[in-house]
């Protein structure tokens, strides 16, 4: 998991396997104030004849050594300075997730550069490390008995791949278990190596916001039953991360109006059956493929309807043909009854059938 997610949790072992504190990317972008403390223009721009109803009061500019020596020079090594102690306490969250082992990976730098030694330049990870174990005392220890060896020298723990390790490794055993043994009955388990790419809504700090928008809205349309299960879909999402506070009442808003179609009625209310994204497995020559509507209803008409959920604009031949593929499964499976398939736009009113 992410060290975010991990955030008040903890674990037997803790496994970090890209530990480090990277300098600040040329891609990182911050705004940058024109005006000093007086809300005079900044001397620079004065110096080089710019008219101050020119200048805006802030202007947006990558956050790299270019900046160094500029006018912008302070507001730059703050930025860093902020972003470094961001990335630290990080650090410290993923550390202090571990109750018995912690295993952490990462460059060492054979050679610390004078600048971390007297302060003027941000430390790595490695110098960190060497300097906490190379400076601590009994001042650094709790009022217990410190642990053996606790203030030893960091390099009497490094082997020569530069390998650190302090403490014993933790014996794990099992649990005496006191019920009698059962047979467990036979299963067979499918293999399927793409079941990750299903979980598309792990991923939306890396998408590009209309897609995430969806991603985000199928996501909520999966938690509904009901009309009435929408607020409480849309609070669940925003508990976990994928929707900002003040967007809640909106995504509420949005979809109650989508759903209050009268034309959707027998899709969320008395229905005899219903599969919210349930996967279809089906066996293939070389292993099992898995295929999952966004919603299957068992009308009180006597029919089965998919339902796909479309949250953009267009309306390609692909998404057709994908909704006659569940439909040619589901009939398949019951093929005395009629299967209806439909795409479905909530936040423009559009259903298409298939």
């Amino acid at each position: 998991m992410t060290i975010h997610k991990s955030k008040g949790l903890e674990f037997p072992c803790v496994h970090i396997p890209f530990c480090g504190l990277p300098h600040n990317r040329q891609s990182d972008i911050a705004w940058f104030g024109t005006r000093n403390a007086e809300g005079s223009l900044i001397d620079d721009f004065v110096r080089d004849g710019f008219d101050k109803d020119c200048v805006p009061p802030f202007v947006p500019l990558s956050v790299g050594k270019a900046l160094e020596g500029t006018m912008f020079d302070s507001r730059y090594k703050e930025i860093v300075s902020e972003k470094y102690v961001d990335r630290l306490n990080l650090l410290y969250v993923a550390c202090t997730r571990a109750v018995n082992e912690l295993m952490f990976y990462y460059t060492p730098v054979k050679k610390i550069k004078s600048e971390q030694l007297d302060g003027t330049s941000l430390p790595t990870t490695d110098f960190l490390l060497a300097n906490a174990f190379s400076v601590a005392d009994a001042a650094f220890c709790s009022n217990n008995e410190p642990l053996p060896g606790l203030l030893a020298p960091l390099k009497n723990h490094v082997d020569s791949c530069d390998l650190f390790e302090f403490g014993e490794a933790v014996d794990h055993k099992a649990e005496e278990r006191k019920e009698p043994m059962v047979e467990m009955p036979a299963y067979y388990s499918y293999d399927n190596e793409g079941i990750w790419e299903m979980s598309r809504i792990e991923d939306l700090e890396d998408m590009e916001r209309p897609r995430r928008r969806g991603i985000v809205l199928h996501s909520i349309m999966s938690g509904v039953r009901n009309r009435s299960d929408v607020e409480r879909a849309v609070r669940r999402r925003a508990a976990r991360g994928f929707i900002d506070d003040d967007e809640i009442d909106g995504y509420i808003a949005e979809l109650s109006e989508a759903l209050s179609d009268e034309r959707v009625d027998e899709w969320f209310e008395g229905y005899r059956r219903l599969l919210r994204e349930s996967t279809i497995a089906v066996p293939t020559g070389d292993g099992v493929r898995n295929y999952r509507p966004d919603r299957v209803v068992w009308t009180s008409q006597g029919t089965i309807d998919v339902i796909d959920y479309k949250f953009g604009e267009e309306e390609p031949s692909g998404y057709i043909r994908q909704v006659k593929g569940y439909m040619r499964l589901i009939s398949k499976i019951y093929p005395d009854v009629e299967v209806r398939g439909f795409l479905w736009y909530p936040l423009q009113k559009r259903i298409t059938r298939v």
